[in-house]
């Protein structure tokens, strides 16, 4: 998908626990997009058995309220969306091979496993085909005008590169060139170095699992390869403490390196955290950073806007 990935495990033994719960926040948003506003209600990603390279991918479905059978109405929602049910189990096929099943269902917290449910299994001869360029460009352009921040600039792009493949621009393109062309053509007219289209890096087959003839292989280090974006802490003379910090990382997997850097130059008498070639990253960790930085939780850092949403997440 134009926005849907996925990752393995740091061990290349599944999906780990950390890896799953970022899937699972972006599936909820990427089914939502797939979808006519209001037809899905939520999405989860399940580890459904004892297998960790096997993922079920849950879909809760918005059907009327009231005295209706559930299964009727299941089917009736399957129904009007039976296209991009067969759409999304194509490019999860493409791009999430770990996504064995595709489940929709209906919400019931009385008996879930009495729920009615349509499941779609991965199906290996849908990755024979790629997707094309006008798949790819439709897909990024449903995502930029659900998403975008600024409404008419979304629309003003979108026009314009409608206009291009409907004169078969892209048809010859490649993915990367795909995307090359995709992200300069919206930054022309949005003017937004954060608006990009990336492709994904080929999958690396998964090597054997451990066994009694196979042990486990030797990984060379233990944790995030790039340590969370902490490049290098260090005192430096007069005591002052020396953080060069290239990346942001998420609290949930980052936060006892982070922890780690800042017990190094506690007691420093000055701190110099070096942002120079700082990439960015994940608000939460820029909270969680700062939260050694000021003396209480009440410290208003920023609000960020989600174009998806009814209001601002604040922190």
């Amino acid at each position: 998908m134009a926005a849907i990935t996925g990752r393995k495990g740091a061990q290349g033994g599944g999906v780990n626990q950390a890896e799953l719960t970022r899937m699972d926040r972006m599936i909820d948003s990427e089914m939502k997009l797939r979808f006519p506003a209001g037809a899905v209600q939520r999405a989860t990603v399940l580890q459904p058995g004892d297998d960790p390279d096997e993922l079920l991918i849950r879909v809760f479905v918005a059907v009327p309220d009231g005295p209706q059978d559930p299964r009727r109405s299941l089917e009736a929602w399957a129904q009007a969306h039976e296209a991009a049910m067969k759409r999304v189990r194509r490019e999860l096929s493409l791009r999430i091979p770990e996504a064995r099943l595709l489940e929709f269902t209906v919400e019931d917290a009385g008996a879930m496993d009495a729920a009615p449910r349509i499941t779609m299994p991965d199906d290996p001869a849908l990755t024979s085909t790629p997707l094309s360029a006008r798949e790819i460009v439709e897909t990024t352009l449903a995502l930029l005008r659900r998403n975008y921040v600024f409404a008419d600039r979304a629309e003003q792009a979108a026009a314009a590169i409608e206009a291009r493949l409907a004169a078969g621009e892209y048809d010859d393109l490649d993915e990367a060139a795909l995307a090359e062309r995709l992200t300069a053509q919206l930054d022309g007219i949005c003017a937004d170095k954060h608006l990009r289209v990336r492709t994904m890096p080929p999958r690396m087959q998964r090597p054997p699992r451990p066994g009694p003839d196979r042990p486990e292989p030797e990984t060379g280090h233990r944790g995030h390869p790039l340590n969370y974006g902490i490049f290098r802490v260090e005192r430096l003379e007069g005591n002052v403490g020396y953080i060069d910090l290239r990346g942001v990382a998420d609290p949930e997997e980052a936060g006892p390196a982070i922890a780690a850097a800042m017990q190094l130059v506690s007691g420093t008498y000055a701190l110099i955290i070096d942002l120079r070639r700082n990439h960015g990253g994940s608000p939460l960790g820029v909270a969680f950073w700062c939260s050694y930085l000021f003396p209480d939780a009440g410290t208003h850092l920023s609000d960020i806007f989600h174009a998806d949403w009814t209001g601002r997440s604040t922190c």
